[in-house]
């Protein structure tokens, strides 16, 4: 099975999420990762079988639809259980919550 993975980590990253990283005024940086992940997932879709996500953020319950609905792509989350979306949880086929047994 070939599983894309999306990892929001600089070298991961595409050119077309990598490009999403921007400047703040106070000098911190910020990042719409959800689009580029959305974006990434998206363009690999015909080519994959799943895609795993670190995140628990309830944007991407549509991005599971869509992938599933039409592509036949299934998911599978590691999710942060006070992180967690319910709605992402409802979408995903598979998720594992990221505790400290996980992380051992």
């Amino acid at each position: 099975m070939r599983i894309a993975r999306s990892i929001t980590h600089w070298n991961n990253l595409s050119d077309s999420t990598r490009g999403l990283l921007y400047e703040q005024l106070d000098g911190s940086s910020k990042g719409d990762w959800d689009v580029g992940i959305t974006i990434d997932a998206l363009l690999c879709a015909e080519h994959v079988d799943e895609v795993v996500l670190l995140s628990g953020d309830g944007d991407f319950d549509l991005l599971l639809k869509t992938l599933r609905q039409q592509y036949d792509v299934s998911s599978h989350f590691f999710i942060v259980a006070e992180l967690r979306a319910n709605s992402l949880i409802n979408s995903a086929d598979r998720w594992t919550e990221i505790d400290e047994n996980l992380l051992q």
